[in-house]
């Protein structure tokens, strides 16, 4: 009885990752997009700071913006 339990949870579960793994290559590319222009924005706001010749500081709300992106 324990056994055919055990095979039944482990079935019903590996039934629902397999409906879920198509989107984890979709998901793993977002998520190095976002990263990729979180980077990006730090590096071009630091190169900014530097020809203007103006202390660089990281400002949170271009943060946030970086991650509603990675949320939405």
């Amino acid at each position: 009885m324990e056994n055919t339990l055990f095979k039944l949870i482990f079935g019903a579960l590996s039934a629902l990752v397999g409906l879920f793994a198509p989107i984890a290559g979709l998901i793993c590319c977002a998520i190095t997009f976002v990263a990729v222009d979180f980077v990006t924005g730090v590096l071009a706001s630091r190169h900014r700071a530097a020809r203007l010749g103006t202390a660089w500081s990281f400002e949170s709300h271009r943060a946030w913006d970086t991650v509603r992106k990675l949320v939405v």
